[in-house]
This record gives structure tokens, C-alpha cells and sequence, in this order.
């Protein structure tokens, strides 16, 4: 059986991403909030090397890791829900 009309599918990794950014927002100091997370989480490590690897700028580090993999970065931006 389909999914029922106007329901769409959760992405459990947004939702995630999604209590990762309101645990940001509530911490008194987000930045070591977020270096706790990265310490705490090897995927979040990998992203932080890479980012890191790539000058520093998340943004920079995302279109050039989506033109490595040949994605649309667009495409890739529209899944994330506004919050």
C-alpha cells in the first residue's frame, strides 16, 4: 500500500540534523556544543576533516564535494526542510 496523500516520507538523518540544530540553538555556547558533537560522533568527525581540508568553509567544502560526486548541489539543498 502507497502512502497516503499530502504525507510525505521522513528522513530520519533531517530529523537528526534537525534536533542537532536545536540542541545548537539552546546551548549556551554553541561552538563547544558543537565540538562536543563532532568528538561524539565519527560521521560528524569525517565532515569536519573535510570541511576543514577544503579551507575551512562548509559551503566551499559542500558544492565541492557534490561537483567530486557529480550531484546537483540544488537538488541536495530542496530535500532540507526549512526549520
Amino acid at each position: 500500500m502507497g502512502q497516503p496523500t499530502g504525507q510525505q516520507t521522513v528522513n530520519p538523518q533531517l530529523v537528526q540534523i534537525k534536533n542537532m540544530m536545536n540542541t545548537l540553538r539552546m546551548a549556551a555556547n554553541p561552538y563547544m556544543a558543537m565540538q562536543q558533537m563532532i568528538m561524539n560522533n565519527p560521521m560528524l568527525q569525517q565532515v569536519s576533516n573535510y570541511v576543514t581540508s577544503h579551507g575551512g568553509d562548509p559551503k566551499t567544502a559542500f558544492y565541492q564535494l557534490a561537483q567530486e560526486k557529480g550531484v546537483d548541489p540544488q537538488e541536495v539543498l530542496n530535500q532540507i526542510p526549512k526549520f
